[in-house]
């Protein structure tokens, strides 16, 4: 093809991967175009892609899994099945962003050539192995979009199941996995109502929950055995373990939006207990800022407190104690000193840093309210450690504040970082305040 304007004309390289002048598949490699004879002598004309041995040739009517026989010099067909199927590997958020790689810079895949060959690629601390040459031969258990296999690995003998499928994201993208069967997915789990939750032994294969227990599915989702972090107070994420105490079942509400039950898995009988309330670890938030010191919350009423060494310094139980538009509010009750009982809220502050914090703020209903000066300024605070004044110029001041009790006296902080501050002092009687300095 001649270019206008050059002195020479530019030519396209062909993709020797893609060039193929057998019996009943012809292609030139430059635009992935073929025309290939089916077995039963029609001649189609359509696009294709390589993947791997196998060759995917997109007809008319329907996809063609093919392979390569030189020995004939001609195109097979092999089964549908053929491919690259990475390993399934979920993390907290697999919904939204699951993926080839997620939660790790490499995955495992097999790939299946459709005549019961597979070559097995596993990494250990994302070191490239051996590739392993092994055996697939499926079984007879299908579903909608999933298909198990028994793997045999020919110089181990190794022997396992997995099962291959098609994982589509909520966002419509869509990946050919596989997982490797796992007793601990495998049961009918009870819970604490008299529910129950099955699965199959795959992650990628819908578990089901019956949560009345009259033998119907209400739910269908993926469940996923993990631990979560008692001290992680900025992601709460868990970590996935076959051997873990919890099961979280993740389910679709709408084509768009997904939520989760999370279980606790109670020995001696493995009955499921459902943590009913907000779980995880929340940082204490004091005078504007994150102390080091956090509580735990295990979303069935259990407390701890830890200091900013991560010691512990506290037991108690929590419930919610009131709920409004704004807030829902908590009560801890401590174990030992009823002196160390608190009500507090929960908030999730982002930072421009991009970090997230779950935090916990206590309650103080000793200065909520709202605050006149005699020159027509505000002060409106709030129980959880936020300040507004309004000076008698109609300029507005938000921040935290610090509370001295003996005093009377409030501390605010602004929020923008400029080092403004105010102390007022304040009179809950007359609901008037005056600035101090």
């Amino acid at each position: 093809e001649y270019t206008e304007g050059s002195a020479m004309g530019s030519f396209y390289e062909r993709d020797d991967d893609l060039y193929f002048t057998l019996d009943n598949f012809k292609s030139d490699g430059y635009d992935g175009v073929a025309t290939y004879t089916t077995d039963d002598g029609a001649t189609l004309k359509g696009t294709f892609y390589r993947m791997e041995i196998i060759i995917v040739f997109e007809g008319p009517d329907k996809d063609y899994y093919l392979k390569e026989d030189s020995a004939k010099n001609r195109m097979k067909t092999v089964s549908e099945d053929a491919g690259i199927y990475y390993f399934y590997n979920p993390d907290d958020t697999f919904f939204e962003t699951f993926g080839p790689n997620s939660g790790t810079s490499y995955s495992d895949y097999i790939i299946y050539d459709g005549e019961g060959n597979a070559t097995v690629v596993t990494f250990t601390d994302g070191v490239l192995p051996e590739p392993k040459n092994a055996t697939m031969t499926q079984t007879d258990k299908w579903s909608k979009d999933f298909r198990e296999y028994q793997i045999t690995e020919i110089e181990t003998l190794k022997s396992y199941n997995v099962l291959l499928g098609v994982f589509t994201t909520l966002w419509d993208e869509s990946f050919d996995v596989y997982d490797v069967y796992n007793a601990a997915y495998f049961g009918d789990w009870r819970t604490e109502e008299n529910g129950r939750l099955h699965g199959d032994g795959y992650r990628i294969h819908p578990a089901t929950y019956d949560m009345d227990g009259d033998g119907n599915a209400d739910l269908t989702g993926l469940m996923v055995r993990a631990e979560f972090s008692q001290n992680d107070i900025q992601t709460h994420a868990y970590t996935e373990s076959a051997r873990g105490s919890v099961i979280v079942f993740t389910y679709n509400v709408t084509e768009e939006q997904t939520a989760s039950y999370v279980f606790d898995i109670i020995p001696p009988r493995n009955y499921l207990k459902e943590r009913k309330l907000i779980f995880g670890a929340f940082a204490e938030w004091e005078a504007g800022k994150r102390s080091g010191a956090y509580i735990y919350l295990d979303g069935q009423g259990n407390a701890t407190l830890y200091n900013s060494l991560s010691n512990r310094v506290g037991t108690g139980t929590y419930k919610i104690e009131e709920s409004s538009e704004e807030y829902t509010y908590y009560s801890y009750v401590d174990d030992v000193n009823q002196n160390a009982n608190f009500k507090f809220a929960i908030y999730i502050e982002s930072e421009s840093s991009g970090m997230t914090y779950f935090e916990y703020r206590k309650y103080n209903g000793d200065v909520n309210g709202e605050y006149n000066g005699d020159d027509w300024s505000h002060l409106s605070v709030n129980s959880f450690g936020e300040i507004t004044y309004t000076d008698h110029y109609g300029v507005v001041y938000e921040g935290y504040y610090a509370y001295d009790a003996q005093k009377r006296t409030l501390t605010l902080y602004t929020f923008d970082g400029t080092g403004i501050t105010f102390v007022f002092r304040f009179n809950r009687t007359t609901a008037t305040f005056e600035l101090v300095q």
